[in-house]
């Protein structure tokens, strides 16, 4: 795509792409937004349909507009990077997690496998970093009927190099079209390959993006027989402290009863915390490595408990009563009454599959810790992390507004709005907020404008956290936010778990 070579015409596109892409993403925002919300109601299946296909097409605009602002970037070579520490399993893991919903009642399975060795911290772009690993992600749902699709991740130590690699078992493209990576909207001739639609700007900004960062993206496949998209990139590890908690798991032993393939893929979550782990298959193994080992926990991975299950912890709390191990149910999908279920078979925690490294380290954190007689579960773990917070909303639309008190109050916290930057600074004379939600295009005081005045006030109300929720994409909206005292920029429109995991961040730690 040509956009000129810097005239004056060229400059009037450019920024009448830029404009268009902010006036397009606030309905886009209640568009995508409102779809989830009546998706999660009662429909019949006709509406259900008719709601899904709303929202699907809706994203599919979304991630056009993106795309084509980010190809106005790459042309005029003003697409920054931006280096900071970030945890490289959290990333790989909640991308994967923000796509799942979109595979559907396919048999098709996503999975995250991060090796051992790569550090807790690295530093680079992760922005960009989870830009190219969700293109290459929806690529690979977008031509994965069935089967499995993996996202691995490994570290090479002597050169600080970690390698991505997005592998699926879908359809598989011919030679002449893996060639032609860096180009977008190349086309095929022979369906049912990636020829039939093409790669896209997606995977064409992807090449260019992992270009920038100092590596080279590269597609292996073949037809009918599945896709590998691969890309090195050299991401320092940080000297930061490892997260909480990890440190005092470090050096324990946990029993694993998992007969599948997927036993090394959840083993990995455990070694990424420092855990020793010792895999059986069924049990009566399980209950002989409680016996002969001192473990700290057992995990059994089971839909629901069984007399068996129910068996296993009356022996551990027998024969082991003065450190018997945790027993953990590891399910591989949560039913509405499955955790009482577990919690009257004897264990003590129910957790459902994929689990993040994340939700374990706070599940044994707290199972493990001395004196406390507590059921953990996923659902649980995510409310004791979550709030209740009260919010201030500061946004002159109605109806983003409404989504954003919709989303936040079904988390169970409370929202307070504010039309404009005049009134946003009222509700903050008035009331203690623990963060604010402030869109920066306001009639009168503008976001920034707003949040300075904030920061202007005396504390603690002018350290408060404050999250640009805004429409505008541009380069230079990040460093103004950044000047005004904003501490996180999220673009419209607005992923839910993307939301709760900042507000969370910012306002917990």
């Amino acid at each position: 795509m040509d956009l000129g070579d810097g005239s004056a015409a060229s400059l009037d596109v450019r920024t009448w792409v830029a404009a268009v892409g902010h006036d397009l993403r606030e309905p886009m925002n209640a568009i995508v937004g409102m779809s989830d919300l009546l998706l999660q109601t009662p429909l019949d299946d006709d509406q259900r349909d008719y709601a899904e296909a709303v929202r699907d097409a809706a994203t599919t605009v979304v991630g056009l507009v993106n795309d084509l602002l980010d190809v106005t970037r790459l042309e005029r070579g003003n697409l920054a990077l931006i280096a900071q520490p970030f945890d490289v399993r959290r990333l790989v893991e909640r991308t994967a997690a923000m796509l799942r919903p979109r595979i559907g009642a396919r048999e098709l399975q996503l999975d995250v496998a991060v090796a051992t060795t790569v550090p807790a911290g690295l530093v680079g772009d992760a922005g960009r970093l989870r830009q190219v690993l969700t293109n290459l992600l929806a690529n690979a749902l977008k031509f994965t009927d069935r089967g499995r699709i993996v996202l691995s991740v490994d570290w090479d130590p002597m050169t600080e190099a970690a390698t991505f690699v997005v592998s699926d078992t879908g359809c598989g493209m011919p030679a002449a079209l893996r060639a032609a990576v860096g180009r977008p909207f190349v086309q095929g001739t022979e369906p049912p390959t990636h020829g039939a639609e093409g790669l896209g700007l997606g995977l064409a900004i992807s090449h260019h993006l992992v270009g920038r960062m100092g590596g080279r993206l590269s597609l292996e496949s073949a037809v009918g027989q599945g896709t590998a998209a691969r890309f090195t990139v050299t991401l320092a590890p940080t000297d930061r402290a490892p997260p909480l908690g990890t440190a005092a798991l470090g050096g324990r032993t946990v029993c694993l009863v998992e007969a599948t393939t997927a036993a090394d893929r959840i083993a990995d979550r455990f070694h990424g915390l420092g855990l020793r782990v010792v895999t059986v298959a069924d049990l009566e193994a399980a209950r002989a490595c409680c016996a002969e080992t001192r473990c700290a926990a057992v995990f059994a991975v089971a839909r629901q408990p069984t007399a068996a299950h129910a068996a296993l912890a009356r022996s551990v709390q027998e024969e082991r009563a003065d450190v018997a191990p945790v027993l953990v149910a590891l399910a591989p999908a949560g039913y509405r009454g499955d955790a009482e279920a577990w919690r009257e078979a004897g264990f003590h925690g129910y957790l459902t599959l994929p689990v993040e490294a994340e939700v374990l380290r706070a599940a044994l954190g707290t199972l493990l810790a001395p004196g406390l007689d507590e059921f953990v579960t996923t659902h649980r773990l995510a409310e004791r992390r979550d709030g209740p917070w009260r919010l201030l909303v500061v946004d002159d639309n109605p109806v983003n507004v409404r989504l954003l008190q919709v989303l936040l109050e079904r988390e169970g916290h409370e929202v307070v709005d504010a039309a404009d930057g005049a009134t946003a600074l009222e509700r903050m004379r008035e009331h203690v907020f623990d963060a604010v939600l402030m869109d920066l295009q306001m009639p009168g005081i503008d976001g920034l404008e707003t949040t300075r005045r904030i920061r202007a006030m005396a504390n603690p109300t002018g350290r408060v956290p404050v999250l640009a929720v805004t429409a505008a994409a541009r380069a230079e909206v990040a460093p103004a936010c950044a000047a005004a005292g904003i501490d996180v920029v999220l673009t419209k429109p607005i992923e839910p778990t993307t939301l709760c995991g900042a507000l969370q961040r910012l306002i917990v730690g």
